[in-house]
């Protein structure tokens, strides 16, 4: 399974133990954006958010997947996506 399959399913997870909550406002396109420490500025991959809706939940629940991606030597920042 790669980087991108395996922070998708530690983010499912973690939303789903926290009660599969839906705070917040309704966004599209929540995701981790994945970059090389040497280039910050170019997004690798994109680590899909859970099925949530909420923008809060969504971050609550995104700080495992994103240390899974530290320990593979990339950064990462959390997107919030965009009002629907």
């Amino acid at each position: 399974m790669n980087i991108q399959a395996q922070a998708e399913k530690i983010w499912l997870e973690d939303w789903i133990n926290e009660g599969r909550q839906d705070y917040g406002s309704c966004t599209l396109g929540k995701c981790l954006e994945v970059f090389s420490n040497d280039n910050p500025h170019k997004t690798i991959f994109e680590v899909e958010a859970p099925p949530v809706q909420g923008n809060i939940s969504a971050y609550d629940s995104h700080f495992r997947a994103g240390e899974l991606i530290k320990s593979y030597g990339y950064g990462f920042r959390y997107n919030d996506g965009i009002m629907d």
